[in-house]
């Protein structure tokens, strides 16, 4: 492969994104500067620049649904739309309501950053008009615009990053179909949570999965908050997740060196013994193999 385009933006970049609608050919991306830049693929050269965060970008995400509405995450805790047409004023700030803790001098400070820290990860439902995002604080939140995909207000939030755990009534499953073994070093860097992609018929609703602390990963329902599912499977932290959308599949990378492949659990008749066998085709329990290799000896 050859190179095609060079950007050089003289600053550390976090995040880039191209447009999933392919109206155009710009890809935004985060720096730490305070300017999120807009790179033209067919001119080859940055088309404009947008004075997003004072504290430098973290993260941008397009709408695909308006190809020209674009998410920015800061450094700052903010996020933002906006209108790239229209790069000299913001569309929209989402914000959330003060925690009566830290308490609120007047009316304009009742109302606070989308996230305490930096934003990590924006995510934009493809059927709703939904927003999701989560930040360092460990917090995902969930926000509902209007038809014109402005005036977002916060509709849920749940913590991220913890053990994962099922609501009581939950009885959705998956399952872990297929592993493919690497080799590396085993380090991860911040994970963004993956959505699935109701519109395409595969799900009945968007589920976003997200890792936890404890290797597992749990599937909350977009809408109401609800954990309806966690994935355990990996024997280290998950470093990276992915939907294939028109598969009803999840693919998940750890630092146990395993990308593991997720479906719900096939619909076959089959025996014990063919079902324990595929439920342990992708263990590896090195000690397992040697009692084995004992009792046969013996």
């Amino acid at each position: 492969m050859t190179e095609a385009c060079k950007f050089d933006l003289e600053s550390r970049i976090y995040c880039h994104r191209m447009s999933p609608t392919g109206a155009h050919a710009l890809i935004a991306a985060a720096n730490e500067s305070a300017y999120v830049r807009l790179c033209d693929l067919r001119t080859a050269s940055a088309a404009q620049q947008i004075f997003a965060h004072q504290s430098g970008g973290t993260v941008v995400a397009w709408s695909p649904h308006q190809p020209y509405m674009l998410a920015t995450g800061g450094a700052d805790g903010a996020l933002k739309l906006w209108d790239i047409r229209q790069s000299s004023a913001c569309l929209a700030v989402c914000t959330r309501p003060l925690s009566p803790s830290l308490g609120a001098r007047n009316e304009t400070d009742s109302m606070a950053a989308a996230h305490i820290g930096p934003v990590k990860s924006i995510l934009f439902s493809r059927s709703t008009d939904l927003i999701a995002s989560s930040g360092s604080d460990k917090c995902a939140r969930i926000w509902q615009t209007d038809a014109a995909g402005l005036s977002p207000a916060l509709l849920s939030e749940f913590p991220v990053g913890a053990k994962g755990q099922t609501d009581s009534n939950s009885d959705t499953r998956m399952s872990a179909v297929n592993v493919i073994r690497g080799a590396g070093d085993g380090i991860g860097t911040t994970v963004e949570p993956s959505l699935t992609s109701s519109d395409d018929g595969t799900v009945k609703s968007e589920i976003m999965f997200y890792p936890n602390s404890d290797g597992t990963i749990s599937g909350v329902e977009l809408m109401t908050g609800e954990c309806v599912v966690v994935l355990k499977g990996h024997f280290a932290s998950v470093s990276c997740l992915a939907w294939r959308a028109g598969h009803m599949e999840l693919y998940s990378g750890g630092a146990d060196n395993n990308i593991l492949i997720w479906s719900p659990p096939a619909t076959e008749n089959m025996s014990d013994r063919q079902a324990a066998a595929r439920m342990d085709s992708w263990s590896d329990n090195d000690d397992d193999d040697d009692d084995d290799d004992d009792d046969d000896d013996r």
